[in-house]
């Protein structure tokens, strides 16, 4: 029964009742004066009083225990009762009873009962506090002798809520948890998970396993005092760890990682780099790697020996990227954010054109997206050839557009009304070269702006009124006009080129004063004996087209009418000398000659 409950180490509920318990149960060993008992025999024993030598020879009075027959049918409880109801009564007598049939007391009675009993009739009782006094010491001898009985049930035993490596090992000798650890050593399991290829197990056998007793057990068992046994029973845990109980063989374990099939490379999946891809919305996206199986043996032994010498039964390494081959570019890649920041870049770029007739063409991404170059290998970067390439494809197509050149144009005249008049080119025409290169400096510089192409020329409409500042030249009516902010300033008759010659006929169309000269010498075609075919002074002189222009004619009598056709001049349009004075001073060059 002892055994029993030793084993199991069923908590005893209640201090007080765990002593009287183990006292009942177990034979403690106590001490009163110089004569040794144990539990049981105090039970059983009659508490006399007497006198023996002392080792010195002298005498001294001393109490002991004297074995009493046992009642079978007595309990513990009674048992216990008896002994210490004559251990008292040895001390301190009987208690005196004054009994009579008229309820007075009888000395008689008293004194027979004293000489019944054997006692001296003048010995004194002891006090109350001296009974408290014997009795206390008494129960507290037991106490003390149940403890230190229930201290030495634990030599070389260890306590209740004793771990050694995570075994409980309360109630176990060392020889006893160092078998335990043996066992727990060679059932030793490696359950080992890879990626999407299941979990292998590994036993001991195969990892080369073998106990190996560090002697921490023994350390522990030292370390244990066995007064402080009452801590384990109120529920104090102790742990202890027994460092390298076992070495396993790291060529065995080497082996047999090797021959997993997990290890095949030519089974296993290869991983994928990450990688640009262009979206729907236009934009350059990562497409994140692709995580393989490929495992790389030296960095799975490394973990695998690792969790072995910690004394691990799990490894998951299906989530340990440093066991696998990686991609050789990830999502996180310096280089490939770059790329993809740049491509972004440079498609965010937008350029509103702003074109005649309060039209707008804008370039943005949906267009610039194909300008994007990409290799074989499906790597996009951007390349300047191409971008040029379709840069000037693309402000050609805007020129076709846009350039328009005319030669003809309407004109509000003074006699004649509304007129179709020849003229020089004008309109819009963008300059496509200056608009390639403006085009491409705002791709590379990564410009948005809203702006207007580069034109040769960009005249718009024309406007029949020549902005209200312009000459007039009626060739019709040989008649001259000038007028400033639309208000006619000035007029005069002419005389303009022979009519009937078309070497001599002024040039139609509309021109600009190219400078004002005074004090002229006018020449005509140099001749063969050296001398001009004509040479003419003049006092005004404002050209307007190559060797034409507007000029006084002092030879000249009258003007008007139809003296072009039969005596005009050669080419020049003649004014009378006062009138050439006037205009000269009121226009200035660049003034818009219309000759018509």
């Amino acid at each position: 029964m002892v055994d029993s409950l030793q084993r199991n180490r069923e908590p005893v509920r209640g201090f007080k009742k765990m002593v009287v318990a183990e006292i009942v149960i177990f034979g403690y060993q106590t001490r009163y004066t110089n004569k040794s008992i144990r539990g049981a025999d105090f039970m059983n024993s009659r508490y006399t009083s007497g006198v023996r030598q002392a080792d010195e020879g002298s005498t001294e009075h001393c109490r002991v225990f004297e074995p009493i027959s046992p009642d079978a049918n007595q309990s513990v409880d009674e048992k216990l009762n008896k002994a210490i109801e004559l251990m008292i009564s040895e001390t301190i007598g009987e208690p005196v009873i004054h009994k009579t049939s008229s309820g007075s007391s009888n000395s008689n009675t008293k004194q027979n009962n004293n000489d019944a009993k054997g006692h001296d009739p003048g010995k004194k009782k002891m006090s109350g506090g001296k009974i408290f006094l014997i009795v206390f010491l008494v129960i507290v001898a037991l106490l003390a002798a149940g403890y230190a009985y229930i201290a030495s049930t634990y030599e070389g035993i260890f306590f209740e809520g004793t771990f050694i490596n995570g075994v409980d090992v309360g109630g176990m000798t060392v020889d006893e948890v160092e078998e335990e650890i043996r066992q727990n050593v060679e059932s030793y399991e490696l359950a080992l998970t890879f990626r999407e290829a299941g979990t292998e197990v590994l036993t001991a056998e195969q990892l080369g396993f073998e106990y190996v007793s560090s002697n921490a057990v023994q350390q522990a068992m030292d370390a244990q005092n066995k007064w402080l046994w009452i801590t384990a029973k109120m529920g104090e845990t102790r742990k202890y760890t027994a460092e390298k109980a076992f070495k396993h063989d790291e060529k065995a374990v080497k082996a047999t990682i090797e021959a997993l099939p997990q290890l095949d490379e030519a089974k296993a999946r290869q991983p994928v780099d990450a990688y640009l891809k262009l979206a729907d919305d236009k934009t350059f996206k990562i497409i994140p790697e692709e995580r393989g199986t490929v495992v790389l043996k030296n960095k799975l032994l490394k973990v695998v020996n690792d969790t072995i010498t910690k004394g691990e039964s799990e490894l998951d390494v299906s989530e340990m990227d440093a066991v696998y081959k990686e991609a050789a570019v990830t999502s996180k890649d310096k280089d490939l954010n770059t790329q993809m920041n740049d491509l972004n870049g440079f498609l965010d770029i937008t350029v509103t054109y702003t074109l005649p007739k309060n039209q707008e063409q804008v370039l943005d991404r949906t267009i610039t997206v194909d300008w994007i170059d990409q290799a074989e290998d499906g790597y996009y970067f951007i390349n300047v050839d191409k971008l040029h390439e379709k840069a000037c494809e693309y402000v050609k197509a805007m020129a076709e557009k846009v350039d328009e050149v005319k030669k003809e144009r309407m004109f509000n005249s003074t006699l004649r009304g509304s007129l179709s008049i020849k003229c020089p080119e004008y309109g819009t025409v963008i300059d496509q070269p200056g608009e390639v290169e403006a085009l491409t400096n705002n791709l590379v510089g990564r410009v948005t702006e809203k702006r207007e192409p580069v034109y040769v020329r960009n005249d718009g409409e024309a406007d029949p009124n020549f902005g209200g500042n312009f000459i007039e030249v009626d060739i019709t009516n040989q008649h001259v006009f000038f007028y400033k902010d639309g208000q006619q300033m000035w007029d005069a008759p002419c005389v303009t080129g022979y009519s009937q010659d078309p070497g001599r006929a002024t040039p139609k169309g509309v021109y600009d004063i190219k400078s004002k000269e005074k004090n002229r010498t006018l020449r005509g075609d140099r001749l063969e004996d050296g001398s001009y075919s004509y040479e003419s002074f003049v006092s005004y002189w404002m050209p307007f087209y190559h060797g034409y222009g507007l000029h006084d004619a002092s030879w000249r009598g009258d003007f008007g009418g139809d003296i072009y056709t039969w005596g005009g001049s050669h080419g020049c349009v003649n004014l009378p000398p006062s009138k050439a004075g006037a205009l000269y001073d009121l226009i200035s060059v660049g003034t818009t000659v219309i000759v018509f």
